[in-house]
Formats: C-alpha cells, structure tokens, sequence
C-alpha cells in the first residue's frame, strides 16, 4: 500500500487529495482517503503545493500508512465472504463488501468532545455489533467514559442496556430501562397509551 498526491479534475478545477495505492485481486485500485484542496487556492500558501504534498505523502506511507489509514476513516469493517475467519481492520474493500461493526479512536475522541460537556446524556443503541469481543471496543470505551462522568446518564434500550449489564456497569449509571424507542418519544413530549391508561386510573 502506498499514498500519492491525486489530482482530479473537475468543473471547480483541480483538487488534491491523498489517495492510496494497492492492489486486489492482482488489480490495481485506488481509494481516495482525505481532501487536501483545490490547487489554485493552495497556490496563494505554497509555491509548489504539487511537491509540498507528495513529500507529506510519502512520509506517510513511511511511517505507517495502515495506523494513518484507520484513525482518519474511523470505523471497522470485515469482508462479509470471510466468514469472520480474518477479523480486524479491512479498510481497503468495496462498499458493498463490508460491514461497518465497529467505531474506532478517531469517532471515540468525537464523542467525548460532547460528552464531557454535557450534563445529561441519554443513550439509545450500541456503537457496535458489542455480541462479538472483536467489535465491543467501541462499547466498552463509551461505557467506560460515561462511568467517570458526574452527569445523569441515562441508558435506553435493550441492547443498550444488555451492553452495560454484561460489561460491569449495571449500578454505574442514574437509570437503566429496556424501553429504547419508547423512552425517546416520552422525551419527545409524544403520548404514550400506556402511560395514558395508567394516568386516567
């Protein structure tokens, strides 16, 4: 696998993105991985931005370009045609070969940039396919971080709350229900017929 500068031409003009290189099925592919910009407005900052960004590039590929690869799409996949015999990160696969069953570091840091702010959090659904230990990560890291928060954490849903029982976080949160979808519209202000009956007795 290696990185490259790509330019591609549109109505706009040219704009450079990093692409990688490699090869499938004894064919030579292409993926473009991140937007760098359009030429003429990179102009105005670098002299030859062409040869600034095949030099980043190629330091890229260098170091570790599957590590860079992983944090920037943000997301584990499986080629389903493994039969889950090869797990882990496959990021190099057609769309409609894959799996998203996971979230990774880069989507984790998103979340905890809000969390951290927030003084009440409601979760519905787990971050991934949790069943399985080769994609809980993203689960267990979301559950772990909402333990050490002082804020109400409230945790709706089935799975949602199936997730924090079997990972050791049953008492570690303000309220666990197994209503997901119902929880959501009672928070929405929609009326629920249960609720009803029972306010009417």
């Amino acid at each position: 696998i290696v990185m490259f500068v790509k330019q591609n031409k549109s109505h706009k003009g040219i704009l450079l993105t990093y692409t990688i290189g490699y090869r499938e099925n004894g064919k030579v592919k292409h993926k473009n991985i991140e937007t760098i910009g359009y030429l003429d407005d990179l102009k105005k900052l670098y002299d030859d931005p062409i040869e600034h960004f095949r030099k980043i590039a190629k330091q890229k590929s260098n170091n570790d370009i599957n590590d860079y690869t992983i944090k920037n799409l943000n997301f584990k996949e499986i080629d389903c045609s493994s039969n889950f015999k090869n797990l882990g990160y496959i990021i190099l696969k057609k769309i409609y070969n894959e799996l998203g069953l996971d979230i990774s570091h880069g989507t984790i840091d998103l979340f905890k940039t809000y969390l951290n702010e927030s003084k009440v959090i409601v979760w519905n659904g787990p971050v991934g396919a949790f069943e399985y230990n080769n994609f809980s990560f993203g689960t267990k890291s979301i559950l772990e971080l909402l333990s050490t928060l002082d804020s109400k954490v409230i945790i709706g849903g089935g799975d949602t709350a199936a997730a924090a029982i079997e990972f050791g976080y049953k008492d570690s949160f303000t309220h666990i229900s197994t209503g997901g979808g119902a929880s959501l519209e009672l928070l929405e202000g929609k009326k629920l017929p249960a609720i009803e009956i029972i306010e009417d007795k």
